[in-house]
């Protein structure tokens, strides 16, 4: 429940508009996800998030629904990152992202295929 709750604060803390994207101070020393856009999606979806600077390793992983990885990509950029998912193996249904920084899972949405 803790994590939810840090979660929703992180939530809290950031505005984004069309043109600009703009983190509150108190978010910059973690890592965290924006959800994917578009979101449902029917060929590829770009996935963006935020690594602090004193990171060693980071990936972004994607999740079959029972929690099976399915594809992981790396990070090395501080600041914001975009990977754009393409969805050509996988079928239609729910699935879940991860931030994984130096081991530890920051952050987890889910977005959704439709084919």
């Amino acid at each position: 429940m803790p994590q939810i709750n840090d979660l929703k604060q992180q939530v809290q803390n950031i505005s984004v508009t069309k043109t600009d994207l703009s983190v509150n101070k108190s978010v910059s020393n973690t890592g965290y996800l924006l959800q994917n856009s578009p979101n449902p999606f029917s060929s590829n979806t770009v996935i963006r998030c935020f690594l602090p600077a004193n990171i060693h390793n980071a990936q972004l992983s994607i999740f079959s629904a029972d929690g099976k990885p399915l594809k992981t990509y790396s990070l090395s950029n501080s600041g914001m990152n975009e990977v754009t998912v393409n969805t050509a193996s996988l079928a239609s249904g729910q699935y879940s992202y991860s931030l994984i920084i130096d081991g530890k899972v920051a952050d987890t949405k889910a977005m959704v295929l439709m084919k």
